[in-house]
């Protein structure tokens, strides 16, 4: 039994019709850095993770319909258009944590000798 909603096309990517430049994935309204709340950011990590949408149910106690609400608002959030540009988003803030992890400059801290 699929439990998936269908989407709703009349409210979906608006920002689509702004611009046609967009890239595949992704609503050219891409925000840089959206805000989620604690759900969206559970949800969001057990996605990045490689959890099944039955996993996150399973493991988060939750119904198939509120992940799926959640991961739909999450890629309006991030400006994805389905799964695979979500995952491709997290990727991308990983790769941009872990390039600024490197330029830190640490020589600020006092020696412990």
């Amino acid at each position: 039994m699929n439990c998936k909603p269908k989407a709703n096309n009349s409210d979906q990517h608006d920002a689509a019709a702004f611009d046609s430049a967009a890239t595949p994935g992704q609503t050219p309204a891409v925000r840089p850095n959206p805000t989620f709340n604690l759900e969206e950011s559970i949800v969001l990590r057990a996605f990045a993770a490689g959890k099944s949408d039955k996993e996150i149910c399973q493991e988060f106690r939750m119904v198939p319909m509120a992940v799926y609400e959640v991961m739909r608002d999450l890629e309006q959030k991030t400006g994805t258009r389905d799964r695979a540009g979500l995952l491709v988003w997290v990727l991308r803030q990983r790769q941009d944590i872990d390039s600024r992890k490197d330029e830190r400059n640490y020589a600020w801290r006092r020696s412990t000798a």
